[in-house]
């Protein structure tokens, strides 16, 4: 606590005290808080997009198998006849 005191007395010298104005920190508190809450979203928008990529993948994967198992009945029949 001495140290912050010690800081705060070498601002004012330094003509630097409006880093230590309680509006200041507010706003700079303010704009970390939107930069987090951004990632936040934008991460979480990732997720969704990657789960339904997945989904997706896995769509794909059973169109393909019932294709082929088409494409075999038709060729079998085919081969029958």
């Amino acid at each position: 606590m001495f140290h912050s005191v010690e800081v705060a007395q070498q601002l004012k010298k330094a003509k630097l005290s409006w880093l230590i104005h309680p509006l200041f920190l507010f706003l700079v508190f303010g704009v970390f808080l939107l930069v987090i809450y951004f990632h936040a979203q934008v991460v979480d928008g990732q997720k969704k997009i990657i789960s339904r990529l997945e989904k997706q993948i896995e769509n794909e994967g059973k169109d393909k198998k019932f294709l082929i198992t088409k494409l075999q009945e038709i060729h079998e029949r085919a081969a029958s006849h």
